[in-house]
């Protein structure tokens, strides 16, 4: 796939990160970090065009990870990967640095969530245009 852009996937179930793939890689180039060390590495690393990151993740302070997004690619969008709702203290916190939606596990409909995600993702890029 060519020029599609990349969409970094931080979950520490290899399973839900798989899904994600599965669901957006017809738009997207797909890269995954599945430990803290490895998001952090990745993060730095990868030219990513879009984040989405677990909510809740053993080891890993997510806030850190989206204020870390938000100095390297601040025009690439963080979308939370959580089964809580928009109105937990974490979201709301996690949305107050810079996420700008949420993928509600378990995930729906493949084409409702390629939708949304294409959607956050042409909405932050033209934006920043």
């Amino acid at each position: 796939m060519g020029n599609s852009p990349v969409i970094l996937v931080v979950d520490d179930e290899p399973d839900v990160a798989e899904i994600l793939g599965f669901y957006l890689e017809d738009h997207f180039t797909m890269e995954y970090a599945t430990t803290p060390e490895k998001a952090i590495e990745v993060l730095k690393n990868t030219a990513y065009d879009l984040l989405i990151t677990d909510l809740n993740m053993l080891g890993v302070d997510v806030n850190e990870l989206i204020q870390l997004s938000m100095k390297i690619k601040p025009n690439a969008p963080i979308l939370l990967s959580t089964g809580e709702g928009e109105d937990s203290p974490k979201v709301i916190r996690a949305m107050e640095l810079g996420a700008v939606g949420i993928l509600v596990k378990p995930f729906g409909d493949p084409e409702e969530v390629q939708k949304y995600v294409l959607g956050k993702y042409r909405d932050k890029t033209t934006k920043a245009s």
